[in-house]
């Protein structure tokens, strides 16, 4: 298989094997940005070999860990790095395999011919071939069978090597990118959240996504009722397969331990689950037997092969295979089965149910072993883990709790109390080798921790509804986002820590949103304007400002909060109201001059940009702008000189202040749907503009012909708004829930 790969696959796959060793070598080692010298090292190394070189570090012989170590290893400082021989390190004299039939390798003399191994060619001088490419044979062709364990290449062993990627040497020496995160930062999620990556190739909600057993690939499975599945590797997240197995939203998916099956369950139009080969999506069998939508489904781990499913008719049906039939139905359950699981032996199984209940079953018999509780909660059971050595079950709760159970007893070991409140519902579980997960309503993630189950170690915190607002807090070194369901998230610009604003808030969509001094102010769709006091992260207990309409956007003048609403222009000051102006059009954004008070009002009726002055707390017509389709947004340059609206019509329009003259006479119209927000560089030489055509483009106020577009910024998704946090680095947010954050060099 090896010499059948391109150049550049066989670098990413020994690249790939060298990043892991460097990882676990550096664990242990005092060396100064061990994992930034070694990789940049290897990386030219490999760079550096010709094809005979690749050829001859073949990672399917004998002793390939240690001949890439050795190859890789070298730099500039010594010609091989210490490092002690990896199990995998042998040579022929103390090979078991190195002979025909002996007593060392246990095979009679009729095993002797020489097709009995695949020799390596006679240039080569290293350890010969006897990893997975090799098969032990009897004369008659009947493999030996204690090798029958031997794993086979497969093509997902292809894929794995076609889609790795090799980073550059600028990334390793910058100590970024995806790659050198995962390297450096510990393997998984679940060891450390600031590894993540976004899959976006859904068009619509996603309600279920399984790694395969072997960690190459992700199936992910939609509202559609479509199923993709996807690499892991490589940072594009290639495309493997799309099927559309039931006609109907998809709720569960299950591989099988060979990788090669899988099953997948929801609300078919026709049928209510299908188990198919995952390479080709043909049919190995039927699912059947349970009349209503199936909510949960798991493969057995083990042989013989097995299938569960658990259904909202109350049953858990149990299929035999391949190719699977349908064997029986189990209905200890009184109401929805909400998930299903085996253990990781395939000696058990565990069902949970909308009625509370946790039922223990018998993995090959599928005979009732027992009941966890007595009822296991006092709401819906939705998920259920098992613990790596199959002797916990952890379960999730709509009561708001999470259990931990001891298996052989079915007893209570531990309670943890997630909190109060509707979101506070627990609606998944993981146990991921020692970190206990669950997931919350609200979408939060939760570290549950065992020894103190009070108090989870940690909570990943974030928006799973649209985000409609941006902005910063006045030193820059916060950035706050507010969501469609009206709530406000503070992120650390530097780490990524994250916390919810607490407090009584909007309850509803957040339209505006501007912090000044130790305030944070917003406006919602519930007619008021809110007060956040920043260095406590809480709503203040200052009555709301009751507004006269829906506010549209809002912006500070030293101690004066104008908001724009759909029937009024509305003046605050020290949280009450001072003053209003009437208006017959329909606002959508508001922009103050800092250093003369005028207000930029921009209007989607009438497709205008309403100038006002502000003298004290009145505010008086001054001009007009007129645009070809409604405006969306607008927004003064920090040294004031400027102003700068965008509208439906694609474009983005640079005024001169005070005169209100066009800048320029280029037309920045590059984008292809409605632009909905702009900001500027804290420099005023650059302007941001985010667009429903889910790109950005970056314009230069110095030179209007120079401009740099960022593609799918936010793929499938319109980008909402904008925000610089410096001169270098621009703040994102989409649709999509997701905050961003993007370098960007000047032009």
């Amino acid at each position: 298989m090896w010499e059948f790969l391109s150049r550049d696959e066989k670098m990413s796959h020994l690249f790939r094997m060298f990043s892991q060793q460097v990882a676990k070598y550096c664990a242990d080692s005092s060396m100064p940005d061990c994992n930034k010298n070694l990789l940049v090292s290897g990386l030219r190394n490999l760079a550096n070999m010709d094809d005979i070189g690749l050829d001859t570090l073949d990672p399917y012989q004998r002793g390939a860990k240690e001949m890439i170590w050795r190859a890789l290893g070298k730099n500039r400082y010594s010609t091989r790095i210490g490092h002690e021989p990896d199990d995998s390190f042998f040579t022929t004299g103390s090979d078991p395999l190195a002979t025909g039939g002996s007593e060392t390798n246990g095979l009679g003399e009729e095993t002797v011919p020489s097709h009995d191994y695949v020799r390596p060619p006679a240039e080569h001088t290293g350890p010969y071939l006897v990893g997975p490419m090799v098969i032990r044979v009897y004369p008659d062709g009947r493999p030996v069978p204690e090798d029958s364990t031997r794993p086979l290449p497969r093509d997902e062993d292809v894929d794995e090597y076609r889609h790795a990627r090799v980073p550059s040497i600028e990334e390793l020496e910058a100590n970024r990118g995806s790659f050198y995160d995962k390297l450096t930062k510990g393997n998984s999620f679940a060891e450390n959240p600031a590894i993540a990556d976004i899959y976006t190739e859904h068009s619509c909600a996603v309600n279920v996504a399984k790694y395969s057993p072997s960690g190459f690939y992700i199936a992910s499975g939609d509202q559609s009722g479509k199923v993709r599945i996807w690499d892991t590797v490589n940072k594009e997240h290639i495309l493997k397969n799309e099927f559309h197995p039931i006609g109907g939203p998809i709720k569960d998916i299950a591989w099988s331990p060979d990788n090669q099956r899988m099953v997948v369950v929801g609300e078919g139009r026709e049928r209510f689950g299908h188990v198919f080969m995952a390479e080709t999506g043909t049919s190995v069998g039927e699912i059947s037997g349970q009349s209503k939508p199936i909510n949960s489904c798991d493969f057995r781990p083990t042989r013989p092969f097995r299938l569960i499913t658990g259904s909202e008719d109350n049953t858990i049906a149990v299929f035999e295979g391949p190719p699977f039939k349908f064997k029986m139905t189990k209905q200890e359950h009184t109401r929805f089965v909400q998930a299903v699981r085996y253990s990781p032996s395939g000696n058990l199984f565990a069902s949970a149910g909308f009625d509370g209940k946790v039922f223990i079953y018998d993995g090959t018999s599928s005979d009732l072993v027992g009941e966890v509780g007595s009822p296991a909660h006092q709401g819906g059971v939705y998920g259920v883990a098992w613990k790596p050595d199959g002797t916990q079950i952890l379960t999730a709760s709509g009561d708001k709790t999470c259990k931990l159970w001891d298996v052989e007893t079915r007893s209570l070991v531990n309670e943890f109390n997630m909190g109060t409140m509707v979101d506070d519902q627990q609606v998944s579980c993981l146990w991921q080798g020692d970190h206990l997960l669950s997931v919350s309503l609200s979408g939060f993630i939760n570290y549950l921790d065992a020894n103190n189950p009070e108090k989870p170690i940690r909570i990943i915190k974030g928006h799973n509804k649209p985000i409609t607002v941006l902005t910063l807090s006045p030193d820059r070194s916060t950035i706050y986002t507010g969501s469609h369901d009206g709530y406000i998230t503070n992120w650390n610009a530097k780490t990524g820590e994250n916390d919810r604003v607490q407090g009584h808030g909007h309850g509803n969509q957040i339209n505006g949103m501007k912090a000044a001094k130790d305030l944070l102010y917003t406006a919602g769709i519930d007619d008021t304007l809110r007060i956040v006091e920043i260095s406590t992260n809480a709503y203040t207990g200052a009555s709301a400002v009751k507004l006269e309409s829906q506010p549209r956007g809002l912006d500070i003048y030293n101690d004066i909060v104008v908001i724009a609403t759909m029937r009024q222009i509305t003046v605050t000051q020290d949280g009450r109201k001072v003053s209003s102006v009437p208006i017959d059009y329909e606002p959508s954004c508001v922009s103050i001059n800092q250093e003369n008070g005028d207000v930029a009002i921009g209007a989607t009726s009438d497709n205008t940009v309403h100038i006002y002055t502000l003298s004290g707390t009145s505010l008086t017509p001054k001009t007009e702008l007129e645009h070809l389709g409604p405006v969306t947004d607008a927004s003064y340059s920090p040294d004031s000189k400027y102003l700068v609206a965008c509208d439906a019509n694609r474009k983005v329009i640079l005024y001169v202040v005070p005169e209100y003259k066009l800048a320029h006479n280029r037309e920045w119209g590059f984008h292809n749907a409605r632009v909905n927000s702009v900001a500027w560089s804290p420099d005023s030489v650059m302007v941001a503009s985010g667009s429903l055509d889910t790109t950005i483009i970056i314009w230069s106020v110095t030179n209007p012909a120079k401009h740099t577009i960022i593609k799918n910024a936010h793929p499938q998704s319109q980008i909402t708004r904008l925000v610089w946090l410096d001169e270098e680095t621009l703040i994102s947010v989409g649709q999509d829930c997701n905050t961003k954050m993007w370098r960007i060099e000047k032009i």
